[in-house]
């Protein structure tokens, strides 16, 4: 609620009012002192105090506070990027969603909260469309990092996600920033065999040809002209094409 600013500002330097949470931590030469330094304004909420005067007499008088806040961003880290192109793949079923901000790191006595929203696409959904929708996972902390809980909704693999963070500061309803939105995909740990082959044919084959048949790789069998053949005999083709005797004609899903 608003208070006078002038039993605010007459006070001596650092004075404080209370009442559950600190309203104001700055004199006003304190504000001035740093304006000048910083050409900013601290953050915070500033009451603006404007007396009406007529020969020396008070005519009319009004306060108005300010909510400053310098804070223009948050920055994802990881799990995965921003989706213009082909998803990072993620392998862990609890991933740590990791940030940054520039919000400031306690004001009033309280640290900035954060909620992590969490998207599943449907098919080849854009970020935006998919962020339509309810998030599937969505919690508040006062950290910049957040490990997705054992308890949560299972993350589906071979599905797309996309995740953003909000950041706020308790008590300013208006001071809010929204991340971009950051997407990958989710595929269960493959079998060290698997991994092998994935690793063997990363040697010949484009990301673009990979992600066509991971999210089908735990039943996929080796063919070559139809026949199934071993991993070693898959090792000797793809050695063969690494030194120029053969190529990849095609990838496909049947």
């Amino acid at each position: 609620a608003p208070v006078t600013s002038k039993a605010f500002f007459d006070a001596e330097s650092g004075a404080k009012f209370y009442e559950q949470t600190t309203l104001f931590e700055l004199s006003e030469s304190e504000i001035r002192d740093r304006y000048m330094k910083t050409q900013r304004i601290p953050d915070g909420q500033v009451v603006q105090e404007m007396v009406l005067e007529h020969n020396g007499a008070v005519v009319d008088r009004d306060e108005h506070p300010h909510t400053i806040l310098n804070a223009t961003e948050i920055t994802l880290i990881a799990p995965g990027r921003e989706s213009t192109g082909d998803m990072p793949i993620v392998h862990e079923s609890t991933p740590i969603f990791l940030w940054s901000s520039d919000l400031p790191p306690r004001i009033y006595g309280e640290a900035p909260v954060y909620e992590v929203r969490l998207y599943e696409a449907r098919g080849d959904e854009s970020p935006r469309q998919a962020s339509r929708r309810p998030p599937i996972f969505r919690q508040n902390t006062t950290d910049l990092s957040l490990r997705y809980p054992h308890n949560a909704r299972p993350l589906i693999s071979g599905s797309k996600y996309y995740w953003e963070v909000v950041g706020f500061l308790k008590g300013f309803s208006s001071a809010k920033l929204t991340s971009e939105l950051y997407g990958f995909m989710f595929l269960d740990r493959a079998s060290p065999e698997i991994d092998e082959i994935l690793g063997i044919l990363s040697q010949v084959c484009t990301e673009e040809q990979l992600a066509e048949v991971l999210p089908y790789r735990e039943s996929a069998v080796i063919r070559m002209d139809g026949e199934v053949k071993s991993v070693s005999e898959l090792r000797e083709a793809v050695n063969g094409m690494v030194g120029g005797e053969y190529k990849v004609l095609e990838t496909g899903i049947r």
